[in-house]
């Protein structure tokens, strides 16, 4: 039975198909029809009017033609009427006022006036926060901590990068036989410089060593950044400047080696056995300045978001935030790494703590825009407690690095 239900059901699907495809045969026909009919209609009146007028069939009275004939009479007419002018007036037709230009010319000179307003009302703004920071001794403490606590992450996550760069060129250099000198501001390579154990697979690998495991600690510290866990969200800073020296140490290291000639320039040299400033060596400097640059563009929402407070990240605050949480540890690494390195400087060591500031100045001005306007409500941010025991650890390791390499270490 149930088998008989379904073969008529189907049966009747059949037919009512069918049924349909009848209907639609027959609206076709229909519209065809009509179609043949409409056409046989225009022939017998195009015929008509030939018997009538025959020149007509070189000049057709249509609906369609008479509209064509009266727009190319109004383009003529136009035409004609440009020429009067041209004729009454020649400078006028030839440098008459252009409507779109002098709109555009206003609307620039609009542009102008709303971003002198904005100018206005931001430095308005700042104002009134700088007063609000200066008479509030909460905000005071909580600006000032943030700066001591980011200047000590930046200064630790530098030292740590130096470190890695100056071991892995060391084992290096000694799995090539070559001895060299741990110094507290270089490293020196006490061989001739005609040493045969200076062939060139060794001189490409050991100053590309340092740069490349930087690279890797930069990588390492943006994924801790973003899958770290929230009892780690503390070290968030720290991973956020560990990324950026480890990609300044790559980068930055390259841009240094092509102003002072030293260090990583030699890889790229002996590698492609250029000469100072080829072509490759030129673009290649131009990508680390830009890859810094851009580097920087990305990292500003990164330091809102491990700022640990919503009061320091909101909109009025936020310049100030960005000054003392990215700007002012740049300027300390820098006064610190130059000082720790006296009576005896190393200038490529002193350009590899400015190149920095190609991912820092970008940082700071791309964190006022409108972009992450309404961050702090966004829930991403969460608190962390400020440590006095970062700081002092940043600071031993600096005074024991110092001591230690004072003399310089030497590793056969």
């Amino acid at each position: 039975m149930r088998r008989h239900r379904r073969y008529r059901e189907s049966k009747a699907d059949r037919k009512r198909q069918r049924e349909e495809q009848k209907k639609i045969r027959a609206r076709r026909k229909t519209f065809r029809r009509k179609l043949k009919h409409q056409k046989r209609r225009e022939f017998r009146q195009r015929l008509a009017a030939f018997r009538a007028n025959p020149l007509s069939f070189f000049h057709p009275t249509t609906s369609r033609t008479k509209q064509e004939r009266a727009v190319r009479k109004r383009i003529r007419r136009e035409k004609l009427l440009k020429f009067a002018d041209f004729l009454r007036n020649p400078a006028k037709a030839i440098f008459k006022s252009r409507p779109l230009r002098e709109e555009r010319r206003r609307l620039r000179q609009l542009a102008r006036i709303h971003r002198r307003e904005e100018r206005k009302r931001s430095k308005a703004e700042a104002n009134l926060a700088w007063n609000e920071i200066r008479t509030s001794g909460e905000l005071r403490m909580r600006f000032f901590r943030e700066m001591l606590q980011s200047s000590a992450w930046c200064l630790l996550a530098a030292l740590i990068t130096y470190i890695a760069y100056q071991a892995v060129t060391i084992i290096v250099a000694g799995a090539y036989q070559i001895p060299v000198i741990w110094q507290y501001n270089r490293l020196t390579y006490p061989l001739y410089t005609w040493s045969p154990l200076y062939t060139r697979q060794a001189l490409v690998v050991i100053f590309a060593s340092g740069p490349v495991i930087c690279m890797l600690l930069a990588l390492l510290g943006i994924g801790l950044f973003f899958r770290s866990k929230q009892s780690k969200i503390k070290y968030h800073n720290f991973f956020l400047w560990l990324f950026i020296h480890g990609i300044n140490m790559f980068f930055g290291s390259y841009i240094s080696g092509i102003l002072t000639r030293t260090e990583f320039v030699y890889a790229s040299e002996w590698l492609f056995l250029s000469n100072p400033f080829d072509i490759e060596e030129l673009i290649f400097g131009i990508i680390s300045l830009a890859t810094l640059v851009l580097t920087g563009r990305l990292v500003s929402v990164m330091f809102l978001l491990s700022s640990g407070s919503v009061t320091l990240v909101q909109p009025k605050y936020r310049q100030f935030f960005s000054i003392s949480a990215i700007f002012i540890p740049w300027i300390t690494l820098v006064i610190v790494f130059f000082l720790i390195t006296l009576p005896d400087y190393y200038v490529p060591l002193i350009i590899k703590t400015l190149t920095p500031g190609f991912i820092v100045i970008p940082a700071v001005l791309a964190s006022g825009s409108a972009k992450y306007e309404s961050i702090h409500d966004s829930g991403l941010i969460r608190r962390r407690t400020f440590r006095w025991s970062i700081i002092i650890l940043a600071a031993a390791l600096l005074f024991f690095y110092r001591v230690i390499f004072n003399w310089g270490i030497r590793f056969e």
